[in-house]
């Protein structure tokens, strides 16, 4: 990020959720877009192709990072450490009319994540996440005071460790800790998912212990961690993004090819910021709330679709087969005068086969020759239009199933709140979705007229 971002502009601020900030960083040549979440979930710094939707009134803290950051120019982008804190710094216009340099902290801590702004003297401006002192009273993430970085770990570099150390780092009083705790514990920077991959590529279980390894697994475990080392400080990077082998979703991503998942598909991408951009879309994706009830409708729809159609194509085979009846009905019309009134059966030659053989035809013995005859072509003209009438449907129940296919695709590629509800009005004029209920308060119903008593004039001449 260093080498492509130092000596951009930050021409925009964006935040599209309560999350995630975007900056707009123009550079020579091109506009990047630098993403930072502070999730604890999915906190993570990256640049990306995707452009979330924004909402029409951005929140109090994108507001004041636009106010401190559009328009300057980033001077510094530094981590600290292999700790997961970054300091970007951004030189612009201050009120009093001078350049000052202002920095955005990039804490990615897990469920302490956080954003924070300072001003030159390491004052807050504001976090994503503030935390009163009621909450840490060590430190407090509030506007106005002095920022106090994260506890420092007292771990080892995995970068500068030799075998010795990492020998060490199994046979430790917690030896009875699984190994990936071991590691995670041992060394700065080291997270469980590295940790178990490790693990993977020395060919042991993940839920193996210090305690379980004989001195040939902790040589090979040694050795494995040294070699996975230089191969990340030599910048041997291949970004890999796993899939479930029938589809359905992510599981992991990585710098680095992650066999710990052997059964599983293997994407590669020639930049982590496109793997994560790929992982964390489907992420995303998955987790529009309404997503799975429409997911589960459309399924269910194709299914009784394709049940149709298997019983639509069943009914055409035996129609199909209906046009015997009209061969049977000109046998018996080119025989008519050999058949009695009365028969149940006849047997003739039938003309249309090349071997002439004879065939044994049903009568109703109800009925003369001719309205046997005529029977069969009735039969045949009803099977006729059945015909074209199931031909008919079973084109229509194809669209069905390509048009419910198509909307399922659609489905799965929805970023947002507002293309699920694209969807769900389109299922809804289609007849798939009950149509909304309305929103507005329901009118009560006007109260009946009040009926007059009846009046009468008797004849005296007095009113009833």
């Amino acid at each position: 990020l260093h080498r492509q971002l130092v000596g951009g502009r930050i021409d925009k601020v964006f935040q599209p959720d309560r999350q995630t900030i975007i900056l707009l960083i123009r550079v020579p040549g091109k506009n990047l877009q630098l993403l930072i979440n502070g999730d604890p979930q999915q906190a993570r710094m990256h640049l990306t192709d995707l452009a979330p939707e924004n909402p029409a009134a951005p929140p109090a803290f994108c507001m004041l990072l636009r106010k401190y950051l559009e328009g300057g120019r980033i001077a510094a982008i530094a981590q600290q450490g292999l700790d997961r804190t970054v300091h970007l710094s951004v030189e612009n216009w201050s009120e009093e009319g001078g350049v000052t340099a202002r920095t955005l902290v990039v804490e990615i801590m897990g469920r302490h994540s956080n954003v924070i702004l300072l001003d030159n003297q390491l004052l807050m401006l504001d976090a994503l996440h503030r935390i009163p002192g009621s909450l840490n009273r060590h430190r407090e993430l509030l506007p106005g005071r002095r920022y106090v970085a994260p506890p420092f770990q007292a771990k080892d570099n995995p970068f500068t460790a030799c075998r010795e150390r990492v020998l060490s780092a199994l046979v430790t009083a917690d030896a009875q800790q699984k190994i990936a705790h071991l590691l995670v514990q041992s060394f700065m920077g080291l997270g469980p998912g590295t940790a178990r991959e490790i693990i993977a590529r020395a060919g042991l279980p993940p839920e193996t212990t210090g305690r379980s390894l004989n001195p040939a697994q902790q040589e090979r475990l040694a050795a494995v961690f040294l070699q996975f080392m230089s191969c990340l400080q030599q910048h041997h990077y291949q970004p890999t993004v796993i899939f479930p082998p029938h589809g359905g979703g992510v599981i992991d991503f990585a710098c680095y090819d992650l066999l710990q998942y052997p059964d599983t598909e293997h994407r590669h991408y020639p930049s982590m910021a496109q793997a994560m951009d790929v992982f964390f879309r489907a992420e995303r994706i998955r987790s529009i709330p309404g997503k799975d009830a429409l997911r589960k409708l459309l399924r269910n729809e194709s299914q009784r679709a394709e049940r149709k159609l298997q019983l639509q194509r069943s009914e055409l085979a035996t129609a199909r087969q209906a046009a015997e009846l009209k061969l049977l009905g000109d046998l018996l019309t080119a025989n008519i005068g050999l058949i009695r009134k009365g028969q149940r059966e006849i047997t003739v030659q039938n003309y249309y086969d090349p071997a002439q053989q004879e065939i044994t035809i049903s009568l109703d013995p109800k009925l003369s020759p001719v309205e046997n005859a005529q029977h069969y072509y009735h039969r045949y003209a009803k099977a006729k239009r059945s015909i074209d009438i199931l031909e008919q449907q079973i084109a229509e129940t194809d669209r069905e199933i390509e048009y419910l296919e198509t909307v399922l695709l659609q489905l799965e590629d929805a970023l947002s709140k507002s293309d699920l509800q694209e969807i769900r009005f389109e299922l809804t004029e289609q007849g798939y979705l009950p149509p909304p209920a309305p929103t507005g308060k329901p009118q009560k119903r006007a109260a009946a007229p009040a009926v007059k008593p009846l009046r009468f004039t008797a004849p005296d001449g007095s009113e009833i």
